[in-house]
């Protein structure tokens, strides 16, 4: 199974912007994981949350080009968060300090779960 992982609103802008808010460990983690053919999962209040922050301008990134990225890239997955992917990351974080949650499980089978 590739690797899975659920990004928060912080990761996902600091990543598309480059930030060095974004500790390089994460930054390797997830460019290992698009390169290895994960996925990055991206919640849908993750984007909610994104458009909020640019729209309030905290922080100055293009939103639009952002979420097209997301869109388009194979790497990155928009989900909605269901009670069975926060049943799967709970306690799973990449280490103690980290804000990306590691999926346990195929998506496919938690998602075969809601149909």
């Amino acid at each position: 199974m590739a690797d899975l992982y659920v990004l928060n609103t912080h990761v996902l802008i600091w990543y598309f912007i480059g930030s060095k808010r974004l500790r390089s460990a994460l930054k390797d983690k997830i460019d290992e994981t698009r390169n290895r053919n994960g996925r990055l999962l991206v919640p849908t209040i993750v984007l909610v949350e994104a458009l909020d922050v640019a729209e309030k301008r905290k922080v100055q990134f293009d939103f639009s080009q952002m979420y097209l990225l997301v869109r388009q890239e194979p790497d990155f997955e928009i989900v909605g968060l269901t009670s069975e992917i926060l049943d799967q990351v709970q306690g799973s974080r990449c280490n103690v300090r980290s804000p990306m949650f590691k999926v346990r499980r195929p998506i496919r089978d938690i998602q075969a779960r809601n149909e």
